[in-house]
């Protein structure tokens, strides 16, 4: 059997997805291919010629358009080859993979289908019928017992991914994992109609084992891309102490959500001294109602207390938002950049971050109109539904600040600059104040441009930028 294995893009990291599933076929002796389609085009498909079984990973929002593109192409041209989906946004749209793209999309299991789908020719659980009409995927979540550490020597070595820079250094870095899924219930995120609240563990000897592989790769710093970190604390302070125990001069980071440093406060005070550079955080907005919309179980008190708790610990905060969305309006957008401001958090919050747009994925839990007017709603395709602000001027604005980010992007503003002009263009559109323009003042702040950050944009899976988005409206 001749298998292919094919990545997209996973933060600019290596692939989890891919590689950990080439060393389980390893295990049964079946070799794998692996293709990054993050680091370049698709090779031409007659290189592929014999290949049986393609499978693609799509563990973000952003990896779907590459990865829909080129399995439209190998259908076509490789009409005998079965192609399966595995990773958390096949779960999500199984019933649109099957319909257009793949033959077999794997359960949050995949892991203990993978062996059946390559040696049966269908995985060990046969996808059940999607309900007609149903608004969610026709499984449940399933606790995979196969785990092994991935084989990161069939792709690209580390210096070809995604960077750490602090102070002037650009450092080696490894996306490692130690949990799958989430216990948050969170209206506008993809894994609790995936996950349904429950998490599966990766068991300690496994993740040191890949972080062991790392350092060998050259890694000096780790991302635990865990969806949150503090879901499992006592586990990941056990991998944390373990790992600094073998590797003192690694550092490393994660993402939690806000609500959990102040339940578990310990254990981040345990956490820090032990090389935590920073954590990613999903602050979303700092109002309370679209907090309570969003079902985050956190307030702007929490917001407040979390950024002063891990800076007096030596931890860096970087937050991320959803900046436009159906319930914002200009003076709020406004009294969010006040509150970067204020926190000393402008050299924290990438760029991107300014234009990112709430996504009503299919399946969302927000498309049940409790928290959102499904008079906002739009056109609904096969991944997404649009929706429109009952305020044309935010409209307007999104498309102003879409144009000026990606001038910023583009030129590599420094992150201070790009806030500065986004608080300038939000001003113009605040309501009239006499026929007074509001002042834009610029700041002293304490963060300068120490504050460690990777090589490339940081934004939530769950939440595409405009781009992905019309990527994936072209496919449809």
């Amino acid at each position: 059997m001749n298998v292919l294995l094919v990545s997209s893009y996973e933060s600019g990291f290596q692939s989890l997805g891919t590689t950990v599933a080439a060393a389980h076929l390893k295990a049964l002796g079946v070799p794998a291919r692996l293709i990054d389609l993050s680091l370049g085009p698709a090779p031409p498909v007659e290189e592929l010629a014999g290949t049986t079984l393609v499978g693609f990973h799509v563990p973000m929002y952003h990896s779907l358009p590459a990865s829909f593109g080129f399995a439209s192409r190998l259908r076509s041209s490789l009409p005998a080859a079965k192609i399966f989906f595995f990773g958390l946004y096949a779960s999500l749209f199984r019933e649109e993979i099957l319909a257009k793209y793949g033959d077999y999309v794997l359960n949050t299991n995949w892991e203990d289908e993978l062996g059946a789908l390559v040696l049966e020719g269908r995985p060990a659980r046969p996808p059940a019928d999607a309900a007609a009409g149903a608004s969610l995927p026709a499984f449940a979540y399933q606790r995979q017992n196969r785990f092994l550490p991935p084989a990161r020597e069939l792709l690209p070595d580390l210096g070809h991914y995604a960077k750490l820079i602090d102070n002037g250094a650009r450092l080696l870095t490894g996306n490692v994992e130690a949990s799958r899924g989430c216990i948050h219930p969170c209206s506008h995120c993809p894994l609790p109609p995936v996950y349904g609240g429950k998490v599966t563990l990766v068991p300690e000897e496994v993740v040191l084992a890949d972080i062991d592989r790392l350092v060998e790769m050259g890694a000096r710093h780790i991302c635990f891309i865990d969806p949150d970190f503090l879901n499992a604390p006592r586990h990941s302070l056990a991998i944390v102490e373990a790992m600094n125990d073998r590797y003192p001069f690694l550092t490393y980071d994660f993402t939690a959500k806000i609500s959990h440093f102040r339940k578990h406060a310990d254990y981040v005070r345990q956490l820090a001294p032990l090389g935590l550079k920073y954590v990613l955080t999903a602050m979303e907005f700092n109002d309370d109602s679209t907090l309570e919309r969003l079902r985050k179980k956190h307030s702007t008190d929490d917001l407040a207390w979390s950024i002063d708790f891990l800076r007096l610990l030596g931890v860096h905060v970087k937050p991320t938002f959803v900046f436009v969305n159906p319930w914002v309006d200009v003076e709020e957008m406004m009294r969010l950049l006040e509150f970067i401001e204020e926190n000393d958090l402008i050299e924290c919050v990438d760029p991107v971050q300014y234009k990112i747009r709430l996504l009503l994925f299919r399946n969302s839990l927000l498309l049940d109109g409790t928290y959102i007017d499904k008079s906002t709603f739009g056109i609904t395709n096969d991944f997404y539904t649009e929706w429109q602000h009952e305020n044309s001027e935010i409209e307007a604005l999104y498309r102003d600040l879409v144009t000026l980010v990606d001038h910023h992007l583009a030129a590599r503003s420094s992150f201070f600059d790009a806030f500065y002009a986004v608080k300038e263009l939000i001003a113009r559109y605040l309501p009239d104040r006499g026929g007074r323009a509001m002042e834009v003042r610029i700041r002293s702040h304490a963060i300068a441009g120490d504050v460690p950050r990777y090589d490339v944009p940081n934004f939530c899976c769950a939440e595409p930028t405009d781009e992905h988005m019309l990527e994936l409206k072209g496919l449809v």
